[in-house]
């Protein structure tokens, strides 16, 4: 993978062919980041201080990235976004348990936050273009290439005994790389963008420490944001 990433820049950053340019700009997206598949949910039982199910509920997630890419005389796009990456999901709790053996009880207020950090390589192409004087419009396809490098959740809730808990958990099994196919569409005026993208995870994190066959967990998220061209 790193002599595709090396590749992938070197070709965008070289080649000084008239009337083709290099882009620099900044980009910060946020978005509704969650989970797809057969054993994603959005209401669990929970076992007090272990790990919960992934989420088809989203959370407050954010991305920080650089971006450059090369656009050539017909107006085509090939560039490389890098990326760090805080995404969150979310899973409603209705029912606790501090272990299979002991008695439960109900949950009120409860949830399940699962962040998971990742740096994001994202290799794209597409096709500028211009609708206006000062305004044009990029549309890309790519791929995200999300290593993760470490994922928590958070556990809070009331439960009808009247007892409160807030928990961490270092979750154990997510996927070292997240594959996510990836569309996205920026509008620009001048040096500021609008952008608004959807990427869908290859990935099945079911497959992470051996789940049982069938189960299927992909990520999801509907991101936006900004860009500033320098």
């Amino acid at each position: 993978m790193k002599k595709i990433l090396i590749f992938s820049l070197a070709a965008v950053l070289t080649s000084t062919i008239s009337g083709q340019t290099n882009e620099f700009s900044e980009q910060f997206s946020s978005g509704l980041f969650s989970f797809a598949g057969s054993s994603a949910t959005k209401t669990s039982t929970l076992y007090l201080g272990g790990p919960s199910t992934y989420g088809r509920g989203s959370s407050f997630s954010y991305v920080f990235g650089l971006q450059v890419q090369r656009i050539t005389r017909s107006n085509f796009i090939f560039g490389l976004q890098t990326s760090y990456e805080s995404l969150s999901s979310k899973v409603k709790v209705v029912y606790a348990e501090y272990n299979s053996h002991s008695a439960g009880f109900n949950v009120s207020d409860g949830k399940t936050i699962l962040k998971n950090h990742f740096l994001n390589f994202h290799p794209f192409l597409g096709k500028r273009i211009k609708l206006i004087n000062w305004i044009t419009s990029d549309l890309t396809l790519g791929t995200d290439l999300g290593i993760c490098l470490n994922s928590r959740e958070h556990e809070t809730g009331i439960m009808d005994n009247g007892g409160k808990y807030d928990f961490f958990y270092i979750w154990p099994g997510n996927p070292s790389l997240d594959i996510r196919p990836r569309i996205e569409f920026t509008n620009y005026y001048k040096k500021f963008g609008l952008t608004f993208g959807y990427s869908l995870g290859l990935t099945n994190y079911e497959n992470i420490g051996g789940s049982s066959a069938g189960m299927k967990v992909f990520s999801r998220m509907l991101r936006f944001g900004f860009a500033y061209r320098f």
